[in-house]
């Protein structure tokens, strides 16, 4: 699993071929825009594993969850 913002650097890193795609910011923000349903329900399953949470220490959640 990754972050919202991990697909997004992906994402923008596979554009590195086309220039001209690359440097258009409009490109970039629908990207991120379209991301945001994702980033509402990874914060909304964090939050309904809130319990779990509190007996880990954050960083651990975050790299068991997303550093792979």
């Amino acid at each position: 699993m990754k972050t919202v913002m991990q697909e997004l650097i992906e994402w923008a890193i596979s554009l590195q071929d086309n220039q001209q795609q690359c440097t258009d910011w409009i490109v970039i923000k629908n990207k991120a825009e379209s991301l945001l349903e994702k980033e509402r329900e990874q914060i909304e399953k964090a939050y309904r594993e809130g319990v779990w949470i509190e007996l880990t220490p954050a960083y651990e959640y975050y790299d068991e969850t997303y550093s792979k």
